[in-house]
């Protein structure tokens, strides 16, 4: 019985220390979350989408075998 009382305190008390250590993590990641960095992220985004059309433009296009197509 004792042995059973012993395994519920310790699964309660780590329960506990993980919801401590998640809510600081939580509370970190809010002061992080602002309008600089939001735009920060999308921006970083669209310039990724913009290489990647640009890269597609430059490379022009491709057959299903990975070699370039040749006109006439």
């Amino acid at each position: 019985m004792f042995v059973r009382i012993r395994w519920f305190l310790l699964g309660a008390t780590s329960a506990v220390a993980a919801l401590v250590w998640l809510a600081g993590r939580v509370k970190l990641a809010q002061q992080r979350l602002t309008a600089e960095t939001m735009t920060r992220a999308a921006l970083g985004v669209a310039a990724g989408g913009l290489e990647r059309a640009g890269r597609r433009l430059v490379d022009g296009p491709r057959s299903v075998g990975g070699e370039e197509r040749r006109a006439g």
